[in-house]
């Protein structure tokens, strides 16, 4: 997302070159007139969860997916809803 480019659309392009998946989340912000990223629970952001699963799994993806620690006051239970999150998609 920070780089513009939707994380199923970064499957799509990368294909089997995929190896290791990191499950975070982000909304992207406009601030004086600079676009930035940031970190927003996971599942609450502008990644398409669902199809991005979807598509890593019509690749046959085998890795890992590994829940990103949040950077908000509660990091623990940040990972124990991230994970929660990805077991329901």
């Amino acid at each position: 997302l920070g780089g513009g480019l939707a994380p199923a659309d970064a499957v799509a392009e990368l294909g089997a070159d995929v190896l290791h998946v990191y499950a975070a989340d982000a909304v992207r912000e406009v601030a004086g007139g600079l676009a930035k990223t940031a970190e927003v629970e996971l599942g609450r952001g502008e990644a398409d969860w669902p199809e991005l699963l979807g598509r890593l799994t019509a690749r046959d993806y085998t890795g890992w997916l590994t829940a990103v620690r949040g950077e908000g006051p509660e990091p623990a239970s940040d990972l124990q809803n991230a994970v929660a999150y990805l077991r329901t998609v």
